[in-house]
């Protein structure tokens, strides 16, 4: 892990994280293997509590080869890192967790050139199950196997299972139960967000994962607000308080308070009032 301080196209200096793999266990260093995996970087508070939260086990798996690197260059400004409000710094120490999930059941040790092992424990047995579940739900709505439900857009027809709708979500759940002694609803209409973001949606309902988080958070905070949808609302949060700028403050700042966002609101007025 390396961190650096870099001032952006903006003028703006930011505080930048970036996991790199230098190396493979056991002296390994074939440069064409590959990593997958997913990573959780926090920034913790002087209790000890996660107060900047990027990544996670729902994002997208990334691709690691030797010498390469993924990173969050503009995580956040380094006068937000500095400033006594966020208690990151206490003597002049920066506490940050990093979880790491990899993929194919492999798992390296701390130490550069540690020796890679099979996982075995239950933490990543359970990650792999439940990445397996996660394809297997994907594969139920991307091949409409077993459908009893239509999803309506206006211009595009999706097919969906009652149950996964109803479980995941409450709004949902109430649509659905409100016709229980009518005639079974066989169509829900969403007419005021676009193919793409119903689409995703419905996917992250299936599998945990939405494709579009960076592309279109501010849509898809909408849709999760909307349908109840809790952890997407969070994420979409997280990753638009991460994507702060001088041009996008305002809005961001609008657009919280009408979707009652929280966390993003305090974010948002933290970075106008400095």
């Amino acid at each position: 892990m390396k961190l650096d301080h870099k001032m952006g196209l903006d003028g703006v200096k930011y505080f930048g994280i970036h996991l790199l793999l230098p190396r493979y266990g056991n002296g390994d260093i074939t440069p064409c293997r590959e990593l997958r995996g997913r990573f959780q970087f926090s920034l913790l508070d002087s209790d000890g509590t996660p107060s900047v939260v990027v990544g996670g086990p729902s994002m997208n798996p990334v691709e690691f080869k030797q010498q390469t690197s993924c990173s969050f260059s503009k995580l956040m400004l380094m006068s937000e890192l500095l400033h006594a409000s966020k208690r990151l710094l206490e003597n002049d120490t920066l506490n940050i967790h990093l979880r790491v999930w990899i993929e194919k059941g492999v798992k390296h040790q701390s130490q550069i050139g540690g020796n890679a092992v099979l996982a075995n424990d239950g933490e990543e047995g359970s990650y792999r199950g439940m990445k397996m579940l996660s394809f297997q739900m994907g594969n139920l709505f991307n091949e409409k196997v077993m459908t009893d439900i239509k999803i309506l857009t206006g211009t595009a027809t999706f097919d969906a299972h009652k149950a996964v709708l109803a479980g995941r979500s409450p709004v949902f759940a109430a649509m659905i139960a409100s016709d229980v002694h009518e005639e079974s609803r066989v169509e829900i209409f969403i007419e005021e967000f676009d193919n793409v973001v119903v689409k995703d949606m419905l996917q992250y309902l299936y599998t945990g994962e939405a494709q579009l988080l960076e592309e279109r958070s501010n849509d898809l905070l909408k849709i999760a607000v909307k349908y109840e949808l809790t952890e997407l609302k969070e994420n979409c949060e997280s990753m638009l308080a991460n994507s702060l700028t001088i041009e996008n403050a305002a809005e961001t700042l609008v657009l919280a308070q009408t979707q009652k966002a929280n966390f993003l609101k305090c974010r948002a007025v933290e970075f106008i009032s400095r």
